[in-house]
C-alpha cells in the first residue's frame, strides 16, 4: 500500500518553515498577505495540486490535526465525509503519528485535505517552503495566503 503521510517533528518543521504562526492575527501583522477566493472546491484542489507540483514533495508541508477528533465523536465526523474521503481517512488514520501534527504528504491526499477544509470539518494549513508561502483557511471559502 502506498504511503500517504510522512511525519515531521516540530524541531525540523520550525527549521524548514519560515512563515508560521499560531494565531492568524499574528500572520496578518507580520507578513504580507492576499486572499484566495472565488474558487469552488474543485478549482481549489487543482490550485493546491499545482502548488504541490511547483514546490515539490520536499517543500510542501501540512499540519493535520486528526488528534483533535474526539473518539466519542469520530463516527459523526466520518458520517460527514464523502465515500472517497471515508476510505482515505481510514488509510490516513493508520499512518497518523500522534507525536506530531506536521507532515509531508503524498500528492494524492490533496483532495482529501482540501475537502476537510472547504467543508469545515478540519482545517489544515499548507506551508510551501520553496515559494515561501503559507495558506490558511477556510474562512467562508476564503483562504489567506501569507508571504514575505
Amino acid at each position: 500500500m502506498k504511503k500517504l503521510l510522512y511525519p515531521i517533528n516540530e524541531e525540523v518543521f520550525k527549521k524548514s518553515v519560515k512563515i508560521r504562526f499560531d494565531n492568524i492575527n499574528d500572520g496578518f501583522e507580520k507578513f504580507n498577505h492576499e486572499i484566495l477566493e472565488d474558487k469552488n472546491e474543485a478549482e481549489l484542489i487543482q490550485y493546491i495540486e499545482n502548488l504541490y507540483d511547483e514546490n515539490g514533495f520536499d517543500n510542501f508541508y501540512v499540519d493535520l490535526y486528526l488528534n483533535r477528533i474526539d473518539k466519542n465523536n469520530e463516527n459523526q465526523f466520518i458520517n460527514m465525509l464523502c465515500e472517497e474521503d471515508k476510505n482515505t481517512y481510514e488509510s490516513v488514520k493508520e499512518e497518523y503519528d500522534y507525536s506530531t501534527v506536521y507532515y509531508k504528504i503524498d500528492k494524492s491526499l490533496i483532495p482529501f485535505i482540501t475537502r476537510l477544509s472547504t467543508r469545515e470539518l478540519l482545517f489544515t494549513t499548507i506551508y510551501l517552503t520553496k515559494s515561501n508561502k503559507t495558506i490558511w483557511g477556510n474562512y467562508n471559502m476564503k483562504f489567506p495566503i501569507f508571504y514575505e
